[in-house]
């Protein structure tokens, strides 16, 4: 959480007039999620894991219980792994191609039935680990002209080679945690010499799963209790009031329990929990999820509406706006209405909304654990792509916002200030709009703990 001080204060600055304060997260008690709606001056951190593992090399990660391939492979398991990597980079060249390697598996299972379970969990994580440790293992794989996903697979299984080029002191940082030169030298920038090691390596951890409790049909306790009668190992959420974390990977999918198919909780970060939070819902307000995606903050805050007022969700991708219908009918919310054409949104709700949450497109450098292809794929020019389409993004929101009283939250799954605080900051000055409360929401990546995230809830001045 930062602390944004005005000028006046006397105090040192950094070049945007910012001064940064760090609050003593290690004393935070969870509050009631009434209290926590009220705007409570106490901060969320990122910084406190919930899971103290550390990483001993490859297929040592207890978190995700990797195997050295080298000791348990057998023919089908490293043909499906190969098959995966080699599919989805084709496609994923394919030109107009988006789709996440999660994704990607998930769909590969479904039409690979014969897989069991087990080796499923097997065949994810090798893939995953392979993913994360990708530019490592081209570096160390020999012929630099014939590098493929066989040739890493070759490497990756040598274990005893393996382990030894981890040590290797000549290698670079950035090729050591498999970070491209671009990506490393701008975290590097962002979080100095002292802090960048422990942040890629987190980032090549396998994230916790963390699931939210829909509190229109049941509280986080009664949750809990509902899913360790299904066997899971679960606790609460440290920060999130109605968050739960899984001590152990579910050994089934989520679509074959009938408490989720019911609507009774959503896979969600506790760090995305808690910037849903940051919309104040109450019955009758009017607000707009302008980049909904499939409505997963939406999800989050619309209990509080108690079904009363309007909730409006908007995204330029079709297919995703079908998935948030399913996701809202699921967990029995009514009061919501679905666009894809901006004409037919300003016509509905120009200038009404109390509301209006910009989960804006971004780097996603805080959820790199999530999804280890997008490190491949980023770039200097994608960023400034991307930083110019949050200024026009944040343009357009106050096409929507009530004139005088509506508020809007902007978020990011970055880490990045020139895609946060930055940003935020250009707009105030440009509209005399400032940061509610001169403070700002953000985690880093924690080892078990939550995602990296941004959020900061803009009001006129």
């Amino acid at each position: 959480m930062r602390k944004i001080i005005s000028k006046s204060t006397k105090a040192k600055y950094n070049k945007n007039n910012i001064l940064t304060t760090t609050e003593n997260y290690d004393k935070f008690k969870p509050k009631q999620l009434s209290q926590v709606q009220e705007g409570s001056s106490d901060s969320f951190s990122g910084n406190d894991g919930l899971n103290k593992d550390k990483q001993e090399g490859p297929g040592f990660n207890r978190k995700s219980n990797v195997i050295p391939l080298s000791q348990v492979m057998v023919g089908a398991k490293k043909s499906h792994i190969l098959n995966i990597l080699n599919t989805y980079e084709t496609n994923s060249s394919a030109q107009g191609s988006n789709t996440s390697l999660d994704y990607f598996m998930k769909k590969y299972f479904i039409s690979h039935k014969s897989i069991d379970y087990r080796d499923r969990d097997f065949i994810y994580e090798q893939v995953y680990f392979i993913t994360r440790n990708k530019l490592f293992l081209d570096v160390i794989s020999g012929n630099k002209l014939a590098i493929n996903w066989n040739s890493r697979m070759d490497s990756y299984m040598n274990r005893d080679y393996f382990l030894t080029q981890r040590q290797n002191i000549n290698l670079p940082l950035n090729v050591k945690e498999s970070f491209p030169i671009e990506l490393f030298k701008l975290l590097k920038e962002n979080f100095g010499d002292n802090r960048v090691e422990s942040i890629l390596k987190v980032l090549n951890e396998r994230a916790p799963l963390t699931v939210r409790a829909n509190l229109i049909k049941c509280s986080r306790e009664d949750l809990l209790v509902l899913l360790r009668k299904e066997g899971f190992r679960v606790e609460p959420t440290k920060y999130s009031p109605y968050g739960v974390t899984f001590l152990s990977r579910p050994k089934t999918n989520f679509a074959n329990i009938r408490i989720f198919n019911d609507g009774f909780f959503e896979v969600q970060d506790e760090a995305s929990q808690l910037a849903a939070l940051r919309v104040k819902a109450k019955p009758g307000d009017i607000i707009l999820d302008y980049c909904s995606g499939s409505g997963g903050k939406t999800l989050a805050f619309a209990p509080f509406t108690q079904n009363k007022g309007q909730i409006f969700l908007h995204d330029i991708r079709k297919n995703i706006l079908i998935e948030a219908k399913k996701r809202l009918k699921r967990a029995n919310i009514q009061n919501f209405q679905l666009f894809g054409d901006k004409s037919l949104l300003h016509n509905a709700v120009a200038g009404k909304c109390d509301w209006v949450l910009l989960d804006v497109p971004c780097s996603g450098t805080g959820a790199m654990r999530r999804n280890p292809e997008n490190k491949y794929s980023f770039s200097l020019e994608q960023l400034k792509s991307l930083r110019e389409k949050q200024s026009e993004i944040l343009e357009e929101a106050l096409l929507y916002v009530k004139p005088e009283k509506g508020k809007i939250v902007y978020t990011t799954c970055s880490i990045l200030h020139e895609e946060n605080l930055s940003q935020v900051m250009k707009f105030c000055g440009k509209h005399n709009w400032k940061i509610e409360n001169e403070t700002v929401f953000e985690t880093t990546p924690k080892s078990g703990g939550m995602d990296g995230l941004f959020s900061a809830t803009l009001v006129k001045h």
